[in-house]
């Protein structure tokens, strides 16, 4: 949907990048490779036979992302063009998966800004404590976060919540994150409490 509006807007497409951010434990982000690998091949053979469940998939996605891109004032693509554009970047594999474990690794990725290397239209960086160190990944709207440790500490959540970060309203507009219901619970009460702290310091009379 982004890129067709950039095309639209006469304007080179950018690429984009999904955060998979769960477990600090190496073996774990294996296994999470393997999913989503196995899932992605699944998904570009569907494409390639154009597999009615995965139309029936993709109409279910767009209707959902017009609500908040049309509700935010923008222009929604046809859903017909945003369903072939979506089948054919499976179909010819514009989806990357990297698996990020070690500062080696992410010296490796690097691009002349200092930012994760996008290298494909479409992105995902699976990875642990590695992406909890300052790393910046560009156009970044996508979330699967699992961190749930035994107690939350708030200023560690907000430094791993890249979903806060800088981006267009346009981007906001298509964002989407994923978590479970006790760490959007956890991730609710700190918001809530943040916003009473910030209404606190309003409400207080400057010094003299």
């Amino acid at each position: 949907i982004r890129q067709l509006q950039e095309r639209d807007a006469g304007r080179e497409p950018s690429f984009y990048s999904f955060l998979f951010h769960t477990q600090t434990a190496k073996t774990a982000h294996e296994w999470q490779e393997e999913v989503v690998m196995r899932l992605k091949e699944t998904m570009m053979t569907a494409a390639r036979e154009r597999d009615p469940r995965l139309l029936d998939l993709l109409v279910g996605y767009y209707d959902d992302i017009a609500i908040s891109v049309l509700g935010s004032g923008f222009q929604m693509p046809p859903q017909e063009r945003v369903i072939d554009q979506a089948l054919e970047s499976l179909s010819e594999d514009h989806l990357l998966i990297t698996k990020v474990n070690s500062d080696e690794e992410v010296l490796a990725m690097l691009d002349p800004s200092g930012q994760l290397s996008l290298r494909a239209p479409m992105n995902i960086f699976i990875g642990g404590q590695i992406l909890d160190r300052g790393i910046t990944i560009a156009n970044l709207i996508g979330f699967y976060y699992g961190r749930a440790p035994k107690k939350f500490q708030q200023d560690t959540v907000l430094q791993h919540s890249r979903m806060y970060g800088f981006r267009s309203l346009e981007d906001i507009a298509v964002t989407r994150f994923y978590t479970t219901a006790d760490i959007h619970s956890a991730m609710h009460r700190m918001q809530e409490s943040d916003s009473a702290l910030r209404a606190l310091f309003e409400r207080t009379d400057s010094p003299s």
